[in-house]
């Protein structure tokens, strides 16, 4: 006969007898026992890592509080293809708030922010992706397991940001894919499951990208250090660098991230010609090894040539400058991959004093800031005692005394990369270590995401006044 409702909650408040109360202590401490773990984060806690994967970011700096709002970490600034720490936070609600310094008002401004359930023996990796004008904050977690106190094994795992579905090999340098392990594949946006592998002391290992599977190699990191009881997050991404088929990757471990250039992508460079006491320069450029003429124009002074992408090879650079002699300059250029470079030739023809240099560029381009490579194309200064100049990037309004050098100590054909805010600037070069202007001030108005190269020359015929050039690209 079924009970009433009155004689139900009667029977679920009925006394239990001590044996019976014994017994269902026992049971959940059996279970209780069964269910922890020997981690170090049994105390109750998981753990949170923040990873950049948006090319075109400015630095970040994250702030992590609790529910009552209380500020409980900061991770320290971070920019593209970075992380920070793993940050251990008692389980609860968090909300994530990532911020940005803007370079108009110099105040921090909040870029986006998420919210996320902390459990214990629990690592969350947040993931900054898509560009500065669709960014997006991702969410992944898993397991803390314990390899970190296991010998002679590692984790690995791959998240992908690319815009194709790739599959990831580890494997020994010397080897081919047949031999390697098949880490993953992972379609676009997705991340694998981790990984556990045995550690080899003796191999050189590399990691390896193809398209879905296919024998094609679309990466090659060259010889990738995987240290024992690591966990290893390998970030692929789309082209960062000066080849735009290339895709491009970062290994981040529990509290350091590593960056490897794609050894399969084509190198670029430009050439610029600051020869001032002459019409015209031509330049050609060969492949060492096979004679191949890449680049053969006639630049002018202050002209910088389009970019170039070629296989990372030794090139030949042959300058012609048509003087009294023609006397032309050769030199030799070691290029390497996934690398932009300009080549200056400058001094003067009419003195038999002409220097060809190459100098890496930084290519990257910043949504909310400007990026300038600046070469230094005097041979001296005011001061015969210095011959370093510092360049400086003024915003409107502002004086050499007030203002850090965005670059110093650059010596004669030294080229340098900076970043700043994109405001409104006056650019000034002076004498290294004094307020003496040398050139400039040359003014602009970027936008964000402007790429420009800054070049200090002589004045036109050589000598004085020295002169600021300035060279957008679209590289």
């Amino acid at each position: 006969m079924p009970m009433s409702p009155q004689d139900s909650r009667r029977h679920a408040l009925a006394p239990v007898s001590l044996p019976i109360l014994l017994l269902l202590a026992l049971l959940m401490a059996t279970v209780t026992g069964c269910g922890s773990s020997s981690s170090s984060s049994s105390d109750g806690t998981g753990q949170v890592q923040l990873i950049n994967g948006m090319p075109d970011s400015p630095q970040f700096r994250v702030e992590i509080n609790d529910s009552d709002d209380d500020l409980v970490e900061t991770v320290s600034v971070f920019g593209f293809q970075q992380a920070s720490n793993l940050v251990s936070l008692s389980r609860g609600t968090y909300t994530i708030e990532v911020f940005f310094e803007d370079p108009e008002t110099g105040f921090d401004e909040r870029f986006l922010n998420s919210e996320i359930d902390v459990r214990d023996n629990t690592i969350y990796q947040g993931v900054l992706h898509g560009t500065y004008a669709n960014s997006q904050l991702t969410w992944y977690d898993k397991d803390e397991g314990n390899v970190t106190d296991t010998e002679e094994e590692f984790e690995v795992q791959v998240i992908n940001l690319s815009q194709d579905t790739v599959t990831t090999y580890l494997g020994d340098t010397n080897e081919g894919l047949t031999t390697a392990t098949t880490v993953a594949t992972v379609v676009a946006g997705n991340i694998s499951d981790p990984q556990i592998l045995d550690f080899a002391e003796d191999t050189d290992y590399t990691v390896r990208l193809t398209a879905d599977g296919s024998s094609e190699l679309l990466y090659d990191s060259g010889t990738v250090t995987i240290g024992e009881s690591t966990r290893n997050t390998i970030v692929v991404n789309g082209s960062v660098g000066p080849d735009p088929d290339s895709p491009a990757l970062f290994i981040v471990r529990d509290a350091s991230v590593i960056v490897f250039p794609n050894e399969l992508a084509n190198a670029s460079l430009r050439m610029i010609n600051a020869v001032n006491d002459v019409a015209d320069a031509e330049v050609q450029i060969d492949v060492s090894a096979t004679g191949e003429v890449v680049l053969d124009e006639i630049l002018s002074l202050d002209a910088v040539s389009n970019a170039v992408r070629l296989a990372p090879d030794f090139i030949d650079v042959e300058v012609v400058t048509p003087n009294a002699s023609a006397s032309s300059l050769t030199t030799t250029v070691s290029l390497a991959a996934d690398t932009a470079y300009s080549i200056i030739v400058a001094g003067s023809a009419l003195e038999d004093d002409v220097s060809i240099r190459a100098n890496e560029m930084d290519v990257r381009s910043v949504a909310n800031a400007l990026n300038i490579h600046f070469i230094n194309a005097l041979r001296e200064t005011d001061d015969e005692d210095i011959n370093v100049v510092d360049l400086y990037t003024l915003p409107l309004g502002d004086t050499l005394s007030t203002t850090t050098p965005a670059a110093t100590s650059v010596s004669y054909l030294e080229g340098v990369s900076v970043t700043v805010g994109a405001t409104a600037y006056d650019l000034v070069v002076t004498t290294g270590g004094t307020l003496s202007i040398l050139a400039g001030p040359a003014r602009i108005f970027p936008n964000g995401g402007e790429r420009v190269i800054a070049v200090a020359t002589e004045a036109v015929g050589g000598g004085r006044p020295f002169r600021l050039t300035l060279t957008e690209t679209d590289e």
